[in-house]
């Protein structure tokens, strides 16, 4: 009988492509505190196509394996979204610029 373990799988593309904690941080080093948040979530319906939706939270999630120790804290830190009820932006009222015009 072998004791080898097994190499667990390699990760999915998605997986290896997380960012960490450190990357997003520095990505929002710069962004002004009142800066609403959004996720550009990938319809499963149709990859081609992304769902912009509002963060309304975060924080570590749990998970429970199944194996007599109960829930315990996700390795994963993850960003609560919701859809939005309406429009995320709208278009400034200014007057419309004419370039190319002497």
């Amino acid at each position: 009988m072998s004791t080898a373990q097994t190499a667990a799988p390699p990760a999915a593309p998605a997986v290896r492509a997380a960012w960490s904690a450190g990357q997003l941080k520095r990505a929002l080093a710069a962004i002004p505190d009142g800066t609403p948040l959004v996720v550009n979530a990938v319809d499963t319906s149709d990859p081609q196509v992304a769902d912009e939706q509002v963060v309304v939270g975060a924080g570590f999630g749990t998970v429970n394996w199944g194996d007599g120790y109960g829930p315990e804290r996700d390795a994963f830190f993850a960003l609560d979204c919701e859809m939005p009820e309406g429009t995320l932006r709208s278009k400034p009222d200014r007057p419309c610029r004419r370039t190319g015009t002497s």
